[in-house]
């Protein structure tokens, strides 16, 4: 297995954003490949909350309300969109029901995570983007990466894609 690395989850970022920002159609082929580069981005998070620098003062831009929307709607054509999710799985005394998430708006989000340090390594800012991606991983990202990766894999559980 190899060690985490910045370029590598640069990288995964990248595909993962032009496959996001890509004209479709979105099918079973693009569902796993954002499985794979989940699995990627995941892999490579140690090496960038190590990288990260905290004193650069840095403002990336998200989707506007309007552009997200969009995307949702784009890549609500893959094969599963829409999938049940449990908040804290570790609170056994919740009465609260799970809801219903869109796999679609979990990729958007994550999208947008990733690509304002995008932004940033592009400009040079390498640890501005390590401190970005690292924070927004921590604080919204990482759940919407496990959500989406738990719909994936129970879907491609029932459905012969012709992987193992």
């Amino acid at each position: 297995m190899s060690e985490p690395s910045v370029e590598q989850f640069r990288q995964a970022a990248e595909a993962f954003c032009a496959l996001v920002e890509s004209d479709g159609p979105f099918g079973a082929a693009e569902l796993l490949c954002f499985r794979d580069l989940l699995l990627r981005l995941l892999l490579h998070v140690p090496a960038v909350e190590v990288a990260q620098d905290f004193e650069v003062d840095y403002d990336c831009a998200r989707p506007g309300v309007g552009a997200h929307a969009k995307l949702v709607k784009k890549l609500g054509g893959l094969p599963i969109d829409r999938y049940r999710k449990v908040f804290d799985p570790h609170d056994a005394e919740a009465a609260d029901e799970p809801v219903v998430s869109l796999l679609s708006d979990d990729l958007v989000d994550i999208y947008g995570d990733l690509r304002g340090g995008l932004e940033l390594a592009r400009a040079g800012q390498l640890g501005a983007a390590c401190a970005e991606w690292a924070q927004m991983y921590r604080v919204h990202w990482h759940r919407h990466a496990l959500g989406a990766l738990t719909a994936i894999e129970t879907w491609r559980e029932t459905h012969d894609t012709g992987e193992d």
